[in-house]
């Protein structure tokens, strides 16, 4: 019979719960206003907006949400985490902007209330429809990219991105020209002596708010 002690190790139940991942917090982390004010810039600055509305034209019925505040939402998205996920976009427009910030994108001041699932998911198609008409728009072969293919059927996608179709090829100059112009705005920035301007916050924060928001984001800019 062995006369070892046993060893002081806490219940299985006890070592799996400290494992796993905390609970969210109950107060979600916002996002500074410098830091979408920084993106909100650098999209107006690139000159792509005007070329976006060209090509989404008007359309009957509600406005929806503005493709601007989803592209901005995009950018944080980025920054925030490193995904460009539509999903974390959305979570952040919601709920971790402020009331200042979301009128500056032209969103609701009020976020959607979190306890209600059905208002949550009324406001999230309403952000995916918003670059579902855009991608539309925009992809000259347009098909859902979580789908596994046929090679036919890929092989007949992947021709529209090489063929001389006029209406194809003016689709992937418009899409080359908006991504130039994101790449190269903060090197003209850069260049100019421009980007403190960008720091500006959106119109309507104090002026202690600006001065600290501006320091932030200058902090961001060359870490």
């Amino acid at each position: 019979m062995s006369t070892a002690k046993p060893r002081a190790w806490p219940p299985r139940t006890t070592r799996a719960r400290a494992t796993r991942p905390r609970p969210p917090a109950k107060q979600t982390a916002q996002i500074p206003d410098a830091v979408t004010s920084h993106y909100a810039r650098l999209l107006d600055d690139s000159g792509i907006m005007p070329w976006i509305d060209a090509e989404l034209g008007p359309r009957p019925g509600p406005a929806g949400v503005p493709i601007r505040a989803v592209l901005v939402a995009l950018m944080v998205s980025i920054h925030h985490s490193g995904k460009a996920a539509l999903a974390e976009a959305w979570r952040l427009a919601a709920f971790c902007l402020s009331p200042t910030t979301r009128e500056h994108l032209g969103l609701d001041a009020d976020r959607p209330p979190a306890d209600d699932p059905h208002a949550c998911l009324a406001d999230n198609w309403r952000f995916y429809r918003a670059f579902d008409r855009l991608t539309s728009l925009l992809d000259p072969a347009r098909h859902d990219h979580r789908t596994r293919l046929p090679q036919h059927e890929a092989d007949l996608l992947a021709t529209a991105w090489q063929d001389h179709d006029p209406d194809h090829t003016r689709k992937r100059n418009l899409l080359q020209d908006i991504v130039t112009a994101l790449v190269l705005t903060p090197a003209r920035w850069g260049k100019t002596g421009t980007a403190s301007v960008m720091a500006a916050p959106p119109v309507g924060l104090s002026n202690q708010r600006q001065s600290r928001d501006t320091l932030s984001i200058e902090r961001f800019k060359y870490s």
